[in-house]
């Protein structure tokens, strides 16, 4: 009994797997060749035991030893298999009719945006941490986070840059206005977040320092904290600052010499600027609020993140031409799992900060087959719902900092689980009322406003 579930926990589940794939195949009129078939069981059987077998080493478990395991652990290993088996059959089968174009919105890079916003809600429960906190946060838990919205920035905006043709040699005039457009996207969210937040905080400090704190809020209105005028209220809008500088001479550089930037440029500064940051600060990112050298820390993850962007940009358009049958695709997929899976195991499992920043070189090429679309992973990324990812994950990143202040102010002596479900509460409240304030600001602009201050009806 206990030989025949030694071997089905690990047979059991790909087999499952591999037989509705051929029997859907085989219903719809495409089966496959004997070879094709072994490649697919091969393909069930690798995929299926390797998450399965991470998911073990996740709990404690990372060595099988048959004469003490119990029949119970072997069942739920088996269990466990099925799951994923039937997970990855669905995405097989939901994905074999997917549509892929530089056009089509791509929801998986909304997905990981999402995670990767709670990844930073959580860096900053960190600080209601107690001695009998049984909870350990990965390290650079929001560092780490913020860099792969560098990533995805830079790669979007490679995208929008280069994929136009350039008439014009006013290549500073297009680098601003592209800036200008990016803020102008942005910049209700940007401000009704702040809104929200010096609304509560002016009733948290003495009536007479309200003017001078108000005054003081002026170089984020702008968004050039980053430019060493720190003075920042809701700090998560670093980011948005960092970005918009760093941005505007790498997107004149874009407009002006694509080809050099593109190939030689973005690649150099990427990889030297994070080689610097590994050796100058124990293999960690800096503290993006102090000085190191010329600028703030923040603008050097800011300048690396936007690079790598650029560079996986290239990526992503070598994939694009690459004119790839379902052997290919499946490859893709293959290598898209595992480059995530090697990132946030390193990130989450070894906890180590030189792997860390060694895996983050994986980050670029993930994204880069994540935007090309041509994984069947994408396959899951295809409900309408899944439109709202974008905007909730970057509502939440900006009303996020009011809960962790109110928190650390009223609630620091109460439970880790208590601090973090009240500032999860309070962000919540925070989101409600920054969404109504949006709303409330383009009612009366476009229809008490407008007309006042434009010709436009």
């Amino acid at each position: 009994m206990k030989a025949l579930l030694n071997i089905g926990m690990f047979l059991v589940p790909p087999l499952m797997a591999y037989i509705l794939h051929v029997g859907n195949a085989n219903r719809k009129g495409g089966g496959y060749d004997n070879r094709r078939k072994r490649h697919i069981f091969l393909l069930y059987m690798l995929s299926v035991n390797a998450c399965t077998y991470l998911v073990s080493c996740a709990r404690g478990i990372k060595t099988f030893s048959f004469e003490q395991m119990t029949i119970s652990y072997r069942v739920k290993y088996m269990g466990l298999g099925v799951a994923f088996g039937l997970f990855f059959w669905f995405v097989s089968s939901r994905t074999r009719s997917v549509k892929y174009g530089a056009e089509q919105r791509n929801y998986e890079l909304d997905f990981l945006k999402f995670i990767f916003t709670i990844c930073v809600f959580m860096s900053h429960t960190g600080v209601f941490r107690k001695e009998n906190t049984n909870i350990i946060l990965p390290p650079q838990f929001g560092q780490v986070s913020v860099f792969f919205f560098f990533v995805v920035s830079g790669m979007l905006m490679a995208n929008s840059i280069l994929k136009k043709e350039i008439n014009t040699a006013d290549y500073g005039k297009l680098a601003v206005m592209f800036v200008i457009n990016k803020i102008k996207t942005l910049a209700l969210d940007v401000y009704a977040a702040l809104f929200v937040f010096m609304a509560v905080y002016i009733f948290t400090i003495p009536l007479n320092k309200i003017p001078g704190e108000l005054v003081k809020m002026v170089p984020e209105l702008f968004f050039v904290t980053r430019a060493g005028i720190s003075i920042t209220y809701n700090v998560p809008g670093w980011y948005l600052s960092a970005m918009f500088l760093a941005m505007l001479p790498l997107a004149y550089l874009l407009y002006k010499n694509r080809d050099f930037t593109l190939h030689i440029l973005a690649p150099i500064l990427a990889v030297f600027i994070l080689g610097w940051l590994c050796q100058t600060n124990d293999y960690c990112f800096p503290d993006q609020h102090k000085m190191h050298g010329l600028f703030l820390g923040g603008m050097y993850s800011a300048v690396s993140g936007l690079c790598f962007g650029i560079c996986a940009y290239n990526m992503y358009i070598r994939i694009g031409k690459a004119k790839m049958n379902e052997n290919g695709r499946m490859f893709l997929t293959v290598t898209e799992v595992l480059l995530y899976g090697v990132f946030f195991g390193t990130w989450f499992l070894l906890r180590n900060n030189r792997m860390i920043m060694s895996v983050i070189l994986l980050l670029p090429v993930a994204a880069a087959i994540t935007f090309s679309g041509k994984s069947y992973i994408t396959g899951l990324f295809q409900f309408k719902w899944m439109k709202y990812l974008a905007p909730v994950s970057l509502t939440i990143y900006l009303n996020q900092w009011i809960g962790r202040v109110l928190v650390q102010k009223y609630f620091a002596e109460r439970s880790y689980g208590f601090c973090v479900s009240m500032m999860a509460f309070i962000t919540l409240c925070s989101c409600l009322l920054s969404t109504l304030t949006k709303r409330i600001s383009k009612y009366v602009w476009k229809e008490k406003l407008k007309t006042v201050f434009t010709n436009c009806v």
